[in-house]
Formats: structure tokens, sequence, C-alpha cells
């Protein structure tokens, strides 16, 4: 399957390849797991309902896709890890494109994906598995059942507490499982200069946070106490790698210039659903002031004048 075809607005036909039958199937699904969350125009989760601040539709799949291609044009790997899986866990799978690429390249290995939302696709390789749960729920019936549990932009919204995480993570995997997180530090850097207090973007970005911090959540990320919180709950051979995503095409490097565009063409796609409840629930903003941010916001990023990048830590490997 090309990847690309998940983009909204380019569907594609079934691949025949997939069993449809099977990739349908979820865990404990009803029709209530199906009553989505209409609100401020987009509709959310209903599975724990209220307990992830992003939208789950179309607008909000496409950005996830982006971000997703640029974060693996970034590593050319879907993991890092020293290994060679066979039971494989991707938590908050969100489209499942990780799990469908994994799954379509590896295809003696078992793959299961889980999220709060069944948004995954229908056609999908007979051996991956999509699962309605919360990844701060405990794994049962997952004892000792992966050799990688990988996680993606899970960082503070989803993930609230890593120590947590990693208590479940450790008792799920075979002995010399591995857990690999590629998580962004959602700040806005600068290569060569300080960003300049009147950016949008990055007013946008400490804005955002606040938001986030008044619902109880967090877009940062902290390498170092998750690094330590593994080594807390026996996790061995544990290191951190960095890396900087661009925030637009400003890279000479190829490689980081696609990565950057397609970060920024993920910003741009929909900022409005990453902004809604932060700003409207968090910092009870008004929609006017909101869009009038956003408008600002676009206008900076599309000028690209200020080589801004994101943090981005694979940590576990």
């Amino acid at each position: 399957m090309d990847t690309n075809d998940l983009i909204r607005g380019a569907p594609s036909e079934p691949d025949s390849g997939y069993d449809n039958e099977t990739s349908s199937l979820y865990t404990s699904i009803g029709s209530s797991i199906l009553d989505y969350e209409e609100t401020y125009g987009r509709s959310y989760h209903a599975f724990k309902r209220g307990r992830y601040p992003l939208p789950n539709d179309a607008i909000e799949q496409d950005r996830m896709i982006y971000h997703h291609q640029s974060i693996h044009t970034l590593l050319r790997r879907w993991w890092l890890s020293p290994c060679q899986p066979t039971h494989i866990l991707d938590v908050g799978t969100g489209t499942g494109l990780w799990a469908i690429e994994v799954a379509d390249e590896i295809s003696n290995a078992q793959v299961t994906g889980i999220d709060l939302s069944p948004i995954q696709p229908n056609a999908t390789p007979p051996n991956l598995f999509f699962e309605v749960m919360d990844a701060e729920d405990e794994l049962n019936g997952f004892e000792e059942a992966f050799d990688l549990i990988h996680t993606q932009f899970m960082n503070g919204i989803s993930i609230r507490t890593w120590q947590h995480f990693y208590k479940q993570a450790i008792t799920s995997l075979l002995p010399g499982g591995w857990v690999e997180n590629h998580e962004i530090d959602f700040s806005c850097l600068c290569e060569d200069a300080e960003v300049p207090p009147e950016n949008a973007f990055g007013r946008w970005i400490k804005l955002w946070n606040d938001g986030l911090e008044k619902l109880g959540m967090t877009g940062r990320c902290n390498a170092i106490i998750m690094e330590g919180q593994l080594r807390e709950e026996g996790f061995i051979n544990v290191t951190v790698e960095s890396y900087r995503v661009p925030v637009g095409a400003w890279p000479k490097d190829d490689e980081y210039k696609k990565a950057g565009s397609l970060f920024l063409e993920g910003l741009l796609s929909d900022l409005s659903g990453l902004s809604l409840k932060a700003f409207l629930d968090g910092l009870h903003w008004s929609r006017a002031d909101l869009e009038l941010l956003l408008l600002e916001v676009r206008r900076d990023l599309q000028k690209c004048e200020l080589h801004c990048y994101m943090p981005l830590y694979v940590t576990g490997i």
C-alpha cells in the first residue's frame, strides 16, 4: 500500500491482498465506541470521552499522517532498537500507519495497535490487529506478549505518566524485549537566533502548552526524566538519541528539508484541531480570538523566515 493513499482526498481501493474481515475486527467494540463526541465542529473519541484533547476526524488524521511521514523521513527506520521482533505493540496507533507499514514489511510478525479511536482503515495486512484501549489503563491480557512496544507522539497528552506506562510495559514484554518511544518536545527553538517575542508561532506554542497544563497535560518532553524512569522500572541498556525536526523546508540537507516540509504541512493542515480544546477549554479564549491568532501563526510559518525546529527524542533503545 502506498502510504500517500492514506491522505484524505487521495482515497484508494482496498488492496486485494488484505483481509477486510480480519482487519475490521476490534476487541470489545460496541456502537457506543463509534458515538463520537461532536464539539467545536469537530469529532472526538467516544471511549473514555474527554480523555484526549485532539479530534479524530479526517482533517486530524491527515495531520497525523504528515507528521508520521516526517519522523520516518528523519529516522529512516520504524525502530532503532537492536532487535528483530515478531510480536509488536503500537501504543496510540492513531491512523494505524506505522503499524500497517511494519506489518507489511515483516509478514511473519504479529502486530497489534491500540488506540482510543477505531479510525484505522478497513483494509490492512492479515497479521495486524487493532484494539480499542486506553494506553494508561492496565494492559490486561498482554503479559509477556511482545518483544517490541512502540509509541510515537504520546508524551504528556496520551500518556501523562510515563512511570506507570513503563511499569505496564515491562510486564507486557517477553524476556529480552524492548520499549521504544519516539516523542517530540513541542517547543519553538531556533537554529541560529532567538525566537523573537512577536513571532506568532512561538507565542502559539507557549500558549498551547499553557492551555494543556490547565487540562492536566503537557506538550513538553523531558527525555532525561523518561530515561531515569525506564531504569527505575528495571529496564537495562537504556539510551536516548536526539534529533531536530525542522518546521519548514529551510534545511540544506535534502532529507531534513523533506522532513521539515512534511512537518510544516501537518501543522498547517490542522492548527485549529490542535488548538481548540487547549485554548477554548484550557485558557477560555473566544473562538474569534483563537482564529485571529491562528491566522498570524499560519502567516509566520509560511514566511519561513526563522529556522525553527522541535526536539525529537528516541528513548529506550
